[in-house]
């Protein structure tokens, strides 16, 4: 949302934000909306919403353009005649549930994420071949899908991606001199694909990393970790940070970022901060595809592959730290909310008809 209301006042609109949870949505909101989640046309999600209200929102702010933030929010039918709207799918959805399923290990929850996958998947399919201009933020997805790639971006005020700092940061372990780590893992610690990316660490990434080079140090940071990050935490041997206020400070300490998850869906924040902030990274494939082909980073499709890779750039400093410099040089010019500002215009330029 952040995201949006920056490229649309740089567009030369004024940004207004509906909350579909806000005054006039009182539970049950949405079961009228049944007979259109079983036809597929809006999601599961919506009924925790009222469309009656939304249209009274938009009917007091008159809008002369639209933008549906993820499916969750997507209704058709509130769209007023002859205004202009975009669908903003962030990320494929559906294949967002069908990954969390696979790596769940609560047997109730995996069928929920099965059912909501299966619906979502049909919402998807109708948007996309709808009227409607699509967009979504990975890049490989955006192929797939044949839509529009609209990147995250890097905004002012340390990126609006600070999202895994908390109100109140924790504190930096202290030390008769500055702190610093090898490697560094990001990301909001209770996300399903980023505690499989510490599992996939754990598990045979960075004991060989041990192995071949004692004493690396690895330092966890973000939000909101769960008993069992903070178990791997210790089974790694790492310093958890349950929050920054500062992702250039963190950056300032660590010499390589890595982000080994095995399932991902859209673009990972983790990797435009990290290379905004000029360190070396190291992905697996299914990071990458959701950044550009030409994204500057060691791409590694396996936990041997990945880890011989975070240890060339930890003995190899010249390498890592070119390698920090591309991409620090590549998302200040294609990741930028200047680039997509004539993006945005042509998507909400009205239709002649």
């Amino acid at each position: 949302m952040a995201q949006w209301r920056e490229l649309l006042e740089l567009a030369g609109y004024q940004a207004v934000e509906v909350s579909l949870l806000g005054d006039g949505n009182v539970a049950p909101r949405g079961l009228q909306k049944v007979p259109s989640i079983l036809r597929g046309t809006v999601a599961v999600e919506t009924v925790a919403w009222s469309s009656a209200a939304l249209r009274r929102q938009l009917a007091a702010c008159s809008p002369t353009g639209m933008v549906f933030v993820t499916l969750r929010a997507f209704e058709p039918t509130v769209v007023p005649a002859g205004v202009p709207a975009v669908v903003d799918l962030v990320d494929e959805l559906s294949a967002s549930y069908r990954q969390r399923r696979a790596i769940d290990h609560r047997a109730f929850a995996r069928v929920g994420w099965g059912v909501l996958a299966a619906a979502m998947a049909r919402v998807e399919r109708r948007v996309v071949a709808g009227s409607l201009p699509v967009v979504v933020a990975g890049y490989g997805e955006a192929v797939r899908l044949g839509v529009a790639w609209l990147p995250v971006t890097v905004g002012s005020g340390d990126q609006r991606a600070a999202c895994d700092s908390p109100p109140t940061p924790t504190a930096w372990p202290t030390s008769p001199e500055p702190v610093a780590w090898d490697v560094l893992f990001t990301g909001t610690l209770d996300y399903p694909p980023n505690i499989a990316g510490l599992r996939a660490l754990a598990g045979s990434i960075w004991p060989e990393v041990l192995r071949q080079r004692p004493g690396t140090t690895l330092c966890v940071a973000g939000r909101r970790p769960g008993s069992e990050v903070r178990s791997l935490v210790r089974s790694l041997g790492a310093t958890l940070l349950e929050g920054f206020s500062s992702f250039a400070e963190l950056a300032s300490r660590s010499t390589v970022a890595v982000a080994p998850l095995p399932v991902a869906t859209g673009i990972q924040i983790k990797a435009l901060q990290a290379a905004a902030h000029g360190l070396p990274m190291v992905l697996t494939p299914t990071v990458a595809d959701g950044l550009d082909p030409e994204f500057p980073a060691a791409v590694a499709s396996s936990d041997r592959a990945f880890a011989d890779e975070v240890l060339r750039l930890l003995r190899e400093p010249v390498a890592a730290i070119r390698l920090g410099a591309q991409g620090k040089e590549h998302v200040e010019r294609l990741y930028v909310p200047q680039r997509w500002v004539a993006v945005v215009r042509s998507l909400l330029r009205p239709s002649a008809g």
